[in-house]
């Protein structure tokens, strides 16, 4: 891995720094021997090739728009190759990819104005994602939707018989799986309704650098597909609010991120409507994930098992305020 320099034009060696790793991959801060800094991803998520040059050519696409942020755009080998298949110290096969530096902090949560401009941000990156052509070939393909959940983690063909695998019990076991039918069984009515493009799919705050008060960036488009617009917008609302859900004080942030991406871009009625349920299947769709990380040895069973009983929760909160939701909604 040392050695890894020689496959890019930037001289080297390089001097390594562990950055705080994503939940999906190691990423590490690289300084060249000019100084110029990069970042230095490893794809442990197993993505294929194909995703990853449809992520490329996404953030390649926005580099040309005229948007008020930067992203993240990978930087060619000697080859031209916008990643390098290699072997790690324990001779596995991995992925790397060297990415740009975009300059900015880390998102800050405690100013509630910021959660407005994170919605305002959406909004542009949407618009912005609305203006690319769809990238496709034989080496590019259009990445997995949400809704095929057979088929968002290669380890997880059958979520059924996978949370079997954790030992459950019988009472969480049940709750769980009628839980993930319900999912299912909205799909096809989501995908046929609603609109769809390009989007981020993990538009969080975490992958959000402000520079002052204006977000200076938006990275990590690991998962970016062409799928449900709506999918960002409960995402972000997902995870700003989640650990206040039940409290009250969910509403407040919720509301002004909704305001700010309204504000840029208005919302189909029918996407309010099915709030609800786009956040009922961001929720599967997560804990397949966490299933399929288990399965790779990446997680622990604690954690998938964690996983379970935190979606359950989410869902309680659901029934008992996803009108409500939806009442905010249709007032932005």
């Amino acid at each position: 891995m040392e050695d890894l320099w020689l496959a890019w034009p930037d001289k080297g060696p390089w001097i390594y720094t562990r950055l705080p790793n994503g939940s999906n991959n190691a990423v590490r801060l690289v300084k060249s021997a000019s100084g110029e800094e990069f970042v230095l991803k490893t794809y442990q998520n197993q993505p294929n090739i194909s995703s990853i040059r449809f992520e490329h050519a996404v953030v390649l696409g926005l580099q040309e728009l005229d948007l008020p942020f930067k992203v993240p755009v990978p930087i060619p080998t000697l080859t031209g190759e916008t990643f390098l298949e290699t072997i790690d110290e324990k001779g596995q096969p991995i992925k790397v990819c060297l990415w740009s530096k975009v300059q900015g902090e880390p998102f800050d949560k405690s100013n509630p104005q910021n959660w407005f401009i994170a919605g305002q941000t959406l909004a542009e990156l949407h618009q912005g994602l609305s203006r690319l052509e769809i990238p496709s070939s034989p080496d590019c393909s259009l990445p997995v939707q949400f809704g095929d959940l057979s088929q968002i983690h290669p380890l997880v063909p059958n979520i059924q018989a996978s949370l079997e695998q954790l030992a459950l019990g019988e009472e969480y076991l049940e709750r769980i799986t009628k839980f993930v039918a319900k999912v299912a069984e909205t799909v096809p009515d989501l995908y046929a309704r609603l609109p769809q493009q390009i989007i981020h799919s993990d538009f969080g705050a975490y992958n959000l650098l402000m520079v002052g008060n204006r977000v200076s960036g938006v990275i990590d488009f690991e998962f970016t597909c062409y799928d449900i617009r709506g999918i960002d917008l409960v995402t972000l609302l997902l995870w700003s609010s989640v650990d206040l859900w039940g409290s009250g004080n969910e509403w407040g942030i919720v509301d002004i991120i909704g305001r700010g991406y309204s504000i840029k871009m208005g919302l189909d009625e029918r996407e309010i409507k099915k709030l609800p349920e786009l956040l009922r299947l961001l929720l599967a769709v997560g804990l397949i994930h966490r299933l399929g990380r288990w399965f790779q040895g990446l997680e622990k069973p604690e954690v998938a098992f964690d996983r379970v009983a935190w979606t359950l929760r989410c869902e309680d909160w659901l029934e008992q305020n996803g009108d409500r939701l939806i009442n905010l909604g249709l007032g932005w």
